[in-house]
């Protein structure tokens, strides 16, 4: 995944916040997601429409990691999400 690429979130998910987590809801296909709290935040900052390098960039501000697993980490992260179906590359 390219670092300027900008991700939108698939807008027919149905989203809900429960003890700081993100619930998702795709009814195209009746699946059902529960993100854990690092994945929530993350979530977040694709909401805000941030390229990846600022998710790398405010996650380490966020969880105070190294540059490294922070990069390796939100690159699952938004792989997961793109096979999901969760967003797209815009």
């Amino acid at each position: 995944m390219k670092d300027s690429s900008n991700y939108k979130i698939n807008t027919s998910l149905v989203e809900a916040e429960l003890d700081g987590e993100i619930c998702l809801y795709d009814p195209a296909n009746y699946k059902y997601l529960n993100l854990n709290y690092s994945a929530s935040i993350i979530w977040s900052f694709l909401k805000k429409e941030y390229k990846e390098e600022e998710i790398i960039s405010k996650t380490i501000q966020s969880f105070k990691v190294n540059y490294d697993q922070c990069k390796n980490d939100v690159s699952v992260f938004l792989k997961k999400a793109l096979d999901l179906g969760l967003i797209h590359i815009n």
